[in-house]
């Protein structure tokens, strides 16, 4: 039933969390093959363990693995939910993390920006996933050397945390 995969995929989640990498990607490939069996590997539901797979992959250095669990995602995701989900932007946002560490900073930048797109559009400029992307776009430039605009990137994204989430939230400490 494709409730004991949301079980599963949740304890490998946790798992994930404590840093207990064989056990989270058991329980990710287990989620992953109850939902094909019950609703086809490229049902939404499909894209959530994919991504939880490519995250995990990345933690552990496999970032092979890990882009192509991405990309499939993605694709699941952009022709169920539409090309403008704010799901279609987590993954977007993930697959560019993953060419920042690769070093290959425009075609991160151009998923950043794709994700900032979407977010703006479908949950408004002053959301904090909007403050996430700004911050993801300030540490690609960071990581250029381009201070200045990794600077006011930054000063944008903790100006939308504090009036979205409050000046005490954790969030806004850890921008």
């Amino acid at each position: 039933h494709p409730h004991v995969g949301r079980s599963c995929n949740a304890l490998g989640k946790v798992y994930h969390a404590l840093g207990r990498y064989r056990q989270a990607e058991d329980c990710y490939i287990q989620a992953l093959e109850i939902w094909e069996q019950t609703v086809g590997r490229q049902h939404p539901l499909g894209a959530i363990a994919l991504d939880n797979l490519a995250s995990l992959y990345v933690d552990q250095g496999r970032y092979e693995q890990a882009k192509g669990f991405y990309r499939e995602a993605l694709g699941i995701r952009e022709r169920f939910l539409g090309a403008e989900h704010p799901h279609v932007a987590q993954t977007l946002s993930n697959l560019a993390s993953l060419y920042i560490v690769w070093s290959e900073y425009t075609e991160a930048e151009h998923l950043i920006q794709r994700a900032l797109s979407i977010y703006e559009r479908t949950l408004g400029s002053r959301h904090p996933e909007v403050a996430s992307s700004l911050s993801n776009l300030a540490s690609l430039h960071k990581a250029c050397e381009q201070f200045v605009r990794a600077e006011y990137l930054y000063q944008q994204a903790l100006e939308i945390r504090e009036k979205s989430l409050g000046p005490q939230h954790p969030e806004v400490a850890a921008n």
